[in-house]
């Protein structure tokens, strides 16, 4: 059976709405797998075993037996069981895969082989269950995977499509032969609906890429970023109705491919405009028919109006219209047409195999880094799909996290626990050599004898929390006080994400709350109502991209109309679609990192009548916002709103101008104009929450994923950040300054959660923050440092932590790594490898967060040592910074036709090394070369010049013709490299940074590596190579720098490394300078040195041949380990591979 016979089963099946075609396409896919069927294909009917699945089950027709079937034979791997199902829903399709199997499923037992103690390894002898579900319309038929909590589901109907055909389908054919723990594997592989969102996005991006460059080709007059916002809006819009045409409120005639191929060359100007602006921004009374004589004019008569902006007819896309062509539109519905879509949102334990509403996001968070000339280079560099955002296991997990943090604060308000209280014994180890290190308490209770009652209370409360959350709870477990509480708590919350892109943290937080509120009870009639209250009353968002905005705003209201019931007679009442929200003061385009100091101003009105007065017409802004949020579709009242908010604005700016200087509002009165929600095609200079979101306490939770931007990028904004921060640092990140102001943001006791770049715990720059930290709560650090989360190469970690004091408590830490599996199971993965950390341990120094084991050996190696940068003896420079390679990095035949014409440049020209080039102890030839150009060269020498200077030009074009005339090549490039230096500092000819001081050094005995590693690295050269900017060299002119050599490239440092160092996402090594200079060596007499310098010349000697060096490596790998005292134990804790037993360490003899 192929894929054309497949799809003539599916397409009779969707024609004709039969239970036999089902069977029939149901055994096609069994004989498809190569299993046999039940005797003669007839279904065998079963008993349901729970009293909730008999009654989700449709009954077989003419009989009350539910519809639960076996369709595959006995004694096979995989067990197929059928059923009808009333309604597809989470719970019913959760009770027939998950309850009524019980333990008699393989998914139930173990996945993969089962090791036990004392018996052989066996498999469990469990059938393998899929489930196949159809629905009382017999129109489609849907398999049900199981693996564990999680689930993933794919739905078969009108045609199969190409993606479910090679991506899924194809791979199970005759899986029926495979061991369990083998086809287990397959199909969870099969399903993986991560590699069909990757595809489906590529091929998005090729459409957005045509359609800009579609419109570029025909106008040169329209704004780069105008054409890019208006191709974002356009595809967003018609992925919507795409999600509309699957719950059937947009009829497939009027958006497929065929009409749109039937109608070009006109169907955009004539058919799809008129959708968009005459038909779903326009009430159903109030069309005009303009296409009566159309065939498919009586489609549009039933698509009811979907008010809010959402398809406003912005004036600046205009001119855009008249460009798009059918044929562009044709090429990319095809591409939806290729794909299967579902409106169900999915989440971690339920995945659809399709293209669900999230996936909105998650394009258009990528297409939105292509706008952004910061990030287009690195958006188009990436091929692979969810660069920019964050995955789904991540969101939900940050999502619970801050939920579960503000119930059980909810539940059991936090008290700070003083040093009395905590009754700590006096008692500490030795410190290490550089700061003391305070012991963990983790035997100890945090709580006095007489608080006992109160602990077992909040262990009990944190249990129902934990049950709330779990995937299957669909039943309360709080008691009627605790539900009261919860209830009350859930409705009030405020959740805010100062960097909200496409919307993800706050779709995430909006379904959770609606599932919680689900679950211990809500006063709502339905679960529009319920999504539009929390939509409404909890959820806040800010982006500095206007079109992210916009984006949110779509994907806040996608998922609200999908949980319409739409109802095609009911044209009186909008075919039964409630009018959409106006989102424009819940999702505002804004600076969150810069105030205008209203918020703190409006702390402190008291009882001052002029300032009671302005508050009073700040309120009525409130209130009018309140309005705005639900003008029930009525555009009059919107319009009416908006002007009685701009009037009431300019009021307040006119009328209260007598305060600037009395209470220092003139910041804020001159900014008031900077903002306007009702035109987002630009950012607001500032940010602030009483005055946009009219919020003056704070938010309870602030959760995200702030933009990481490099400090070089800050320059134009580092005066503002160094007077608005604590945690300001020349060199710090975006990111740090999102902590400290989401802190700001929050409620006493409020909660942060985000995931950024974990540099700050470990950097110079991250020393500020680190401060600021610990003033507060540390929840958890979760460090994915091993993982990727995101493409980019920036380990990343998730940090929470709550706003009030608890400097005696512990917080969670873990490192993710291979062990994981996926971040699906990140919960699960922290509970078992996680530990708890005594905050009072950490303070702006860098934060070590290892377990105890791991700090005492770091403390070991420490004792007797000394750091790199305490010997006073050994020297680290950073390579040399061209500013731009192609003028001064060359190849050997240039080098060699440079100094045929000069053969003074033979002086001038050095040998270079890159960090690709450097290997363990030694590095590879290097056929590229440095015209070393200092500064004021060849005046160089003169300490009389101070800046460019034009005598030394003129001395360069004399005296080096050749190597001038070379770099003279360049010179526009040269020119523009750091404006503020380049012909000001210096010549436009020389080195961006020359090593002035210490070039000579270069030309030394050295130790080199490279900036950032995916091998512990170091090599030695005594060929007065150079190094480029990204490289470091060693020197020293007291201690043997093969005896350094040695100590750098041992195992030991390298496990040191862990504590101090960063690495990248990619699990490369950041061997930056600050981080060398701080390893623990020994100084040790030259006859102490011997052995490693003799063994690391044996090494050099070998390499040079090719040779193999293992064995020597290994030997001073245990020279370092004896140097520093460790026991084999210890040695196990670094490497757990070493080969050596304990009496064989103990016995080694060094053997030169």
């Amino acid at each position: 059976m192929n894929i054309e016979e497949l799809n003539t089963l599916i397409e009779k099946l969707s024609e004709t709405g039969s239970r036999e075609v089902v069977f029939e396409f149901a055994f096609a896919l069994i004989d498809w797998m190569g299993l046999k069927p039940v005797e003669d294909k007839k279904p065998r009917l079963l008993s349901p075993q729970t009293q909730k699945l008999k009654e989700y089950l449709v009954t077989v027709p003419m009989t009350v037996q539910p519809q639960l079937y076996r369709l595959t034979a006995d004694g096979q791997n995989i067990r197929i069981r059928f059923a009808t199902l009333k309604k597809l829903k989470k719970e019913y399709i959760s009770q027939l895969v998950d309850n009524d199997p019980g333990l008699t499923s393989y998914q139930a037992s173990i996945k993969g082989i089962v090791n036990l103690p004392d018996r052989p390894a066996y498999i469990p002898s469990e059938p393998y269950f899929i489930h196949f579900i159809t629905t009382p319309e017999y129109n489609k038929i849907i398999l049900v995977f199981n693996q564990g909590d999680q689930k993933r589901i794919i739905t078969f109907r009108k045609k199969l499509t190409q993606t479910q055909y090679y991506r899924v389908v194809k791979q199970w054919q005759g899986i029926g032969l495979k061991s369990k723990p083998e086809l287990t594997d397959i199909f969870w592989r099969s399903l993986d609906v991560k590699e069909v969102n990757k595809e489906f996005y590529q091929k998005i991006k090729e459409q957005f890429d045509d359609l800009v460059g579609l419109i570029q080709s025909s106008t040169n007059s329209a704004d780069e970023n105008h054409i890019k916002q208006f191709a974002v809006r356009l595809i967003g819009r018609y992925v919507f109705i795409w999600f509309l045409k699957e719950k059937e409120i947009i009829p497939s005639e009027i958006i497929n491919s065929s009409t749109i191929l039937q109608n070009k060359p006109v169907y955009y100007q004539n058919f799809l405009l008129r959708l968009f602006f005459q038909t779903l921004n326009t009430e159903v009374q109030q069309r005009n028919l303009t296409l009566s004589n159309h065939p498919l004019e009586p489609l549009f008569a039933n698509i009811p109006y979907l008010n809010g902006g959402l398809f406003e007819d912005f004036p600046e896309d205009k001119p855009f219209h008249k460009l798009v062509t059918d044929e562009w539109l044709i090429a990319f519905v095809k591409v939806l047409e290729s794909y299967d879509f579902t409106v169900d949102e999915s989440s971690v334990q339920y995945q659809q195999v399709a293209i669900d509403p999230e996936m909105l996001g998650r394009i258009f968070e990528n297409l939105l880094a292509s706008q952004n000339p910061e990030t287009e280079k690195l958006a188009n560099q990436r091929k692979a799909f969810g660069a920019f955002y964050t995955p789904r296991e991540i969101v939900e997990y940050m999502v619970d996290a801050s939920l579960k943090a503000y119930l059980e604060e909810s539940l059991l308000p936090s008290q700070n626990i003083t040093s009395s209280e905590a009754k700590e014994p006096v008692v500490t180890y030795s410190g290490t050599l550089f700061h003391e290190l305070e012991p963990r308490q983790t035997e100890m209770s945090l709580e006095p004898p007489e608080k006992y009652s109160e602990s077992e209370k909040r262990k009990k409360i944190i249990e129902k929390i934990e049950k709330l959350f779990s995937p299957n709870c669909d039943t309360n477990p709080f008691d009627k006080k605790e539900t009261v509480i919860s209830q009350t708590a859930l409705r009030d919350i405020k959740v805010f994400d100062p960097a909200c892109g496409s919307g993800a943290f706050p779709i995430g937080i909006l379904l959770r709350l609606m599932r919680l509120r689900e679950i211990i009870g809500n006063s709502l009639n339905s679960s529009y109502e319920l999504k539009n209250e929390i939509l409404s009353r909890n959820i806040y968002g800010v982006d500095i991209m206007p079109m992210a905005i916009e984006i949110a705003r779509l994907r806040a209201w996608l998922t609200l109309v999908l949980e319409v019931d739409y109802k095609s007679s009911d044209r009186k009442h909008n075919f039964n679609i409630k009018a959409l929200p106006n989102l424009d003061f819940k999702f505002i385009c804004a600076n969150s990192l810069i105030g205008n100091g209203y918020d703190e101003f409006s702390k402190k009105i008291g009882t001052t009548p002029s300032l009671l007065r302005l508050d009073k017409e700040i309120k009525k802004l409130e209130r009018l916002r309140e309005q705005y949020f639900d003008t029930h579709g009525d555009k009059h009242k919107k319009n009416e709103l908006q002007a009685e908010f701009v009037k009431t604005k300019e009021f307040i700016k006119s009328d209260f101008s007598s305060l600037k200087e009395t209470w220092n509002l003139k910041i804020f009165l001159e900014k008031v104009d900077d903002w306007d929600p009702f035109d987002d095609s630009h950012a607001s200079s500032f940010f602030s929450s009483a005055w946009m979101f009219g919020i003056n306490d704070g938010f309870d939770l602030v959760i995200g994923n702030p933009p990481y931007v490099e400090h070089k990028k800050l320059k134009h904004i580092s005066s503002l950040l160094r007077d608005s921060y604590e945690t300001y640092s020349g060199t710090a990140d975006l990111y740090v300054y999102f902590y400290e102001n989401g802190i700001k943001g929050l409620k006493d006791n409020g909660t942060l959660v985000f995931i950024t770049s974990n540099k700050f715990i470990k950097t110079s720059y991250g020393e500020n923050l680190r401060k600021y930290f610990i003033n507060y709560s540390i929840n958890e650090i979760i460090d994915f440092t091993e993982v990727h989360v995101f493409d980019a190469l920036v380990a990343s970690c998730i940090f929470s932590i709550s706003k009030r004091s608890n400097p005696y408590g512990t917080f969670k830490v873990a490192f993710a790594n291979d062990a994981m599996i996926s971040f699906s199971n990140l919960g699960g993965f922290i509970r078992q490898q996680g530990f708890l950390y005594p905050q009072k341990i950490l303070n702006e120094k860098i934060w070590q967060l290892e377990d105890e084991t791991n700090l005492k050996l770091k403390q070991k190696i420490e004792k007797g040592s000394i750091t790199l940068d305490w010997t006073g003896t050994i020297n680290i420079y950073r390579g040399i910074t061209t500013g731009f390679n192609p003028a001064f990095i060359i190849n050997e035949d240039k080098r060699d036709e440079l100094i045929r014409e000069d053969n003074k440049n033979d002086k001038i020209i050095k040998p270079l090394l890159q960090g690709r080039n450097i290997r363990k102890w030694v590095y590879n030839n290097s056929n590229e070369y440095l015209i070393f150009i200092p500064w004021h060269f060849p005046l160089h020498l003169d300490n009389s010049i101070s800046g460019a200077s034009l005598k030394a030009e003129r001395e360069f074009e004399r005296k080096h013709n050749s190597l001038f005339n070379h770099i003279r090549k360049c010179k526009n490039e040269l020119s523009n490299r750091n404006k503020e230096e380049t012909g000001v500092s210096y010549e436009w000819y020389a080195l961006q940074r020359c090593a002035a001081s210490y070039y000579p050094e270069f030309e030394k005995e050295k130790i080199i590596w490279g900036l950032t590693s995916d091998k512990w690295t170091f090599a030695y050269d005594d060929e007065h190579h150079f190094l480029p900017s990204n490289g470091y060299i060693l020197t020293s002119s007291e201690m043997s720098i093969k005896y350094l050599l040695a100590l750098l490239n041992s195992k030991l440092m390298e496990y040191y490394f862990g504590f101090i160092g960063i690495m990248t996402a990619g699990g490369a090594f950041t061997l930056k300078q600050e981080t060398v200079r701080e390893f623990p060596i020994k100084k040790i007499h030259q006859q102490q040195q011997y052995p490693f310098i003799k063994r690391v010349e044996n090494i050099l000697s070998l390499k040079k041949q090719n040779q193999d060096t293992t064995v020597l490596e290994q030997g001073i790998d245990i020279l370092v380990y004896k140097l520093y005292g460790l026991t084999h134990n210890e040695v196990k804790i670094i490497d757990p591979d070493f080969w050596l037993s304990e009496e064989e360490y103990e016995k080694f003899e060094v053997n030169l």
